[in-house]
């Protein structure tokens, strides 16, 4: 019985340990490509695509709404009647 126990032990570790190597390879070569001139230029191309939509997310959610208000409208049917008209 606790041979059992002792051998699930031994395998969680080395299975563990072995997950670790993996991630710390994928985080080393992640870094290695961040540092170089071409992933500086990939992250700055991706920095900018996500403050462009993140500023057009911003834009849309300020802008006013046909009632006039900042709010979404809880009656659409009725603001969409008086935007038309």
């Amino acid at each position: 019985m606790w041979w059992m126990i002792v051998v699930s032990a031994a395998s969680c570790l080395a299975v563990l340990f072995l997950f670790g190597r993996r991630n710390e390879r994928a985080v080393r070569r992640d870094w290695e490509l961040l540092l170089t001139p071409k992933g500086e230029k990939l992250y700055k191309s991706i920095e900018g695509r996500v403050q462009s939509e993140m500023a057009l997310a911003d834009l849309t959610t300020r802008r006013r709404s046909p009632c006039g208000s900042w709010a979404p409208s809880r009656r659409p049917r009725s603001c969409s009647t008086r935007a038309i008209a």
